[in-house]
């Protein structure tokens, strides 16, 4: 229900300033949307046992899971999330992250051209 909410209210806009609200917390909406092969792949290259999003989301601290609360010793290492960017394919990235990435790409520099390379990005390009 929260999740849901946070996208609504994502879409509305405070005169130009659109409202950036993840649908969760960093290590719920780095996966997501992830397929179970890329979860089970990305956990067996990071060693953290996983075969779905939600259980890649806990193994990382998620506290967006019943209760609130994250899974003991979560594995909030920089490599481990830097791997973890660098190995998502965009067709499983949340569309938070990619509204995010299209909003810096915009406002440092074309607008156009940022939107071709979020296009090319999300192609798999």
């Amino acid at each position: 229900a929260c999740e849901a909410a946070a996208r609504r209210l994502a879409k509305l806009a405070v005169g130009e300033t659109p409202l950036l609200l993840a649908p969760g917390d960093l290590e719920y909406v780095m996966t997501s949307r992830l397929s179970n092969a890329t979860a089970t792949s990305l956990g067996t290259a990071v060693s953290l046992s996983a075969s779905t999003a939600m259980e890649m989301a806990e193994r990382l601290g998620t506290k967006h899971r019943v209760g609130g609360k994250a899974v003991e010793g979560p594995n909030k290492k920089p490599w481990i999330r830097r791997h973890i960017g660098q190995e998502v394919p965009a067709t499983e990235l949340d569309e938070f992250v990619i509204g995010v990435l299209e909003r810096w790409l915009t406002g440092a520099g074309d607008s156009k051209a940022a939107r071709l390379a979020i296009a090319a990005f999300k192609s798999g390009r």
